[in-house]
């Protein structure tokens, strides 16, 4: 049971670093997007 178990875990932890990763690379593209309209704006 308890093999089974922290397979299960790994597998968990890799999924949520995954989901993790994504909404980083979201945030930070969104982000850069921002600045490069606001940039556009102010010029």
């Amino acid at each position: 049971m308890l093999g089974i178990n922290s397979e299960k875990q790994k597998m968990y932890l890799k999924s949520m670093k995954c989901r993790l990763n994504i909404k980083v690379l979201i945030a930070f593209l969104y982000n850069s997007t921002l600045c490069d309209t606001i940039v556009f704006l102010m010029n």
